[in-house]
């Protein structure tokens, strides 16, 4: 199946908020309560950047379902730890059949792109116990920042990592062959 990637809008944010607790629980075994809530609070925040990937069917071309999106929210929404004037990409998630299939890569860098041209730097806290998020993060030129602490629903170990403006060409991890296995970049 292929899949491409677009501007969000208002109609995509419930989709979105299921979306986020599917992947929550398929990386964790279950979802806290309050992680649906948590969600749409930040979809309620000033918006920078919201891209989705939408799943193309067949040759129709229509529409299969969102499978993935990410969520930069303005400055100010995440910690005050976090570096000043920096843009919060608060959200980033795959659907857990395409986890790893480039989906989270490419939304990383759509919004990462458009956030940066108004940001000093972007800012994420990700759990250090999702490798997977960490190496893509640190591959397209995140670096962690601060002390670990403890995430405000799950308790779980949590790392603050920053992108700095300069680093913006390795956000979108340069220029990328198109992908081999059928999918739409």
């Amino acid at each position: 199946m292929t899949w491409s990637i677009r501007a969000g809008g208002d109609a995509d944010v419930p989709a979105c908020v299921e979306l986020w607790v599917s992947a929550v629980e398929a990386r964790d075994g279950s979802a806290p309560e309050g992680t649906a809530g948590r969600a749409r609070s930040k979809f309620a925040q000033r918006w920078v950047s919201f891209a989705v990937a939408v799943a193309d069917e067949g040759d129709s071309g229509r529409s299969a379902g969102t499978v993935g999106f990410a969520l930069v929210t303005e400055t100010g929404n995440g910690f005050p730890s976090d570096p000043p004037g920096a843009a919060y990409l608060g959200m980033v998630a795959a659907a857990p059949g395409f986890a790893r299939s480039g989906v989270g890569g490419a939304l990383l860098d759509a919004v990462s792109s458009q956030a940066l041209a108004g940001h000093p730097s972007l800012v994420l806290h990700v759990l250090t116990s999702n490798t997977a998020a960490l190496r893509l993060y640190e591959n397209r030129g995140w670096r962690r920042h601060g002390e670990i602490f403890a995430h405000p629903l799950s308790g779980a170990d949590t790392i603050t990592m920053v992108l700095d403006g300069a680093d913006e060409g390795r956000a979108t991890g340069g220029p990328r062959p198109a992908p081999e296995d059928g999918r739409a970049a």
